[in-house]
């Protein structure tokens, strides 16, 4: 039967050293881990949702997020800069012309994507055309000029 060799005493302490900066390392970012849980369920969580219970209300909304974020301050402990904005009622006066931009953007995506869509399938058809007579398109600048034609004719067409 073989012995099986043994390790050096430098391979064994290194190892060592290795298991105990991993076990340290690991202890460390279970106790930070269960700190930061232990604040956002005690602390974090309310606040938060006291935020979320306002936002359904449109005369909480001149607030916006000054709660939320005083009791961010209170719980990390940041400090309050006097020449930095703060974020009470005035940083925010109301949510309204936010809210009235995302349906604009909203409104703008439904009637410019099935555009885009058209350009982009009228290119494909034009690509394949252009393949089938023997036009390899190889080239960037003739590609981006085609490109461009579609959409200056689907842009038009959609103008009209």
């Amino acid at each position: 039967m073989t012995e099986k060799p043994e390790r050096s005493d430098a391979a064994a302490q290194l190892l060592h050293q290795l298991q105990k900066s991993w076990t340290d390392s690991t202890a460390l970012w279970s106790t930070w881990s269960g700190a930061v849980g232990s604040m956002m369920t005690h602390r974090g969580a309310p606040a938060a949702q006291a935020v979320m219970n306002n936002m359904a209300d449109p005369a909480a909304w001149a607030s916006g997020l000054a709660p939320l974020m005083t009791e961010l301050h209170g719980i990390l402990g940041l400090p309050r800069l006097a020449d930095m904005p703060g974020l009470d009622d005035t940083a925010l006066p109301s949510a309204a012309p936010a809210v009235e931009l995302a349906a604009a953007g909203q409104q703008y995506l439904m009637t410019a994507a099935p555009v885009w869509a058209q350009a982009c399938q009228r290119f494909q058809a034009e690509v394949a055309a252009h393949r089938t007579t023997g036009d390899d398109m190889d080239s960037a600048a003739a590609a981006l000029d085609l490109w461009n034609s579609v959409l200056d004719r689907t842009l038009m067409e959609f103008n009209r």
